[in-house]
């Protein structure tokens, strides 16, 4: 087995990053949103990112203009940088920088919606093929998500196997952990073409330390450079500035041999498992 650990940190809707809400509560009918927001319908309009959020700023921002939290106890959050440290494969520079970059154009969405009350947390891949990437000024952070349920594409396997997961979360002050997800976290990996470039299936995830902010509007800080965040290019602090850093939360999964072997990279024409293992898997133990 390889061990997957990423860092997650604060982004504007999910997990690992900062969220949002919907400008109206979310319902079983399309939304309307001003800021990214994790529903199960899908968003009202299909409109390209024309451009990038920006905020001026002196330090690290959790974006104020575009985000809002309409229930601080069922925040959502879209991830919008991951520090991978393991396995050694995946956090290469090289393929670090392919995950983040299709994170940042929206290639990559990863959901993850906590019920603080309920002590419930939900993730997965968060639908965005066909709906509205942001608008003028806005990027994603503008976006409408929506989780998968159901209807995935078919090729590839089953129309349910991004569908969201749920768990339970333990919260201690401002930091939240979950119980190990009993399940397969799915997530696929589109290109800028919107080819599906790859899958990550993560088994027996787990979340820990996560940290919320106290207006629930972030995990972690996004970087400034210039005196300016921008979303499709700053990187999100994963960690505080203490020494050693604390991390602003850490996600743990397996990625079994079997279940890489049936998942292919499409760019380096070969599995995820011969990738991971450096290897030929049908032919190495």
């Amino acid at each position: 087995m390889n061990m997957f650990r990423t860092l997650m940190v604060c982004s504007s809707l999910a997990l690992a990053a900062c969220s949002s809400d919907p400008a109206t509560p979310a319902t079983d009918a399309s939304t309307t949103t001003d800021t990214p927001a994790v529903t199960d319908t899908p968003a009202t309009t299909d409109a390209p990112v024309a451009a990038c959020y920006t905020q001026d700023s002196a330090a690290a921002v959790c974006p104020s203009t575009a985000i809002a939290q309409a229930d601080p106890m069922r925040p959502s959050f879209r991830l919008t940088h991951i520090k991978i440290s393991s396995p050694a494969a995946l956090a290469s520079p090289i393929l670090g920088n392919v995950v983040n970059s299709a994170i940042h154009t929206g290639g990559f969405l990863w959901g993850v919606t906590f019920d603080l009350a309920g002590n419930m947390v939900r993730t997965g891949a968060l639908n965005s093929q066909m709906v509205t990437r942001g608008t003028v000024g806005q990027g994603l952070i503008d976006g409408g998500f929506r989780y998968y349920t159901g209807n995935a594409p078919a090729m590839g396997g089953a129309a349910t196997r991004w569908d969201p997961i749920s768990t339970t979360a333990t919260v201690m002050g401002d930091r939240v952990s979950t119980g190990i997800i009993m399940g397969t976290v799915r997530l696929p990996i589109y290109g800028t073409d919107g080819s599906l470039l790859t899958e990550l299936p993560l088994e027996n995830a787990r979340m820990t330390n996560v940290q919320l902010t106290a207006d629930r509007k972030c995990i972690g800080l996004g970087s400034i450079s210039g005196g300016r965040y921008n979303e499709c290019t700053s990187n999100w602090q994963t960690a505080d500035t203490a020494m050693p850093p604390v991390p602003f939360g850490r996600l743990e999964a397996i990625i079994t041999a079997t279940a890489a072997r049936a998942v292919r990279v499409e760019s380096l024409m070969t599995t995820l498992c011969n990738l991971l293992a450096g290897s030929n898997c049908e032919t190495t133990p």
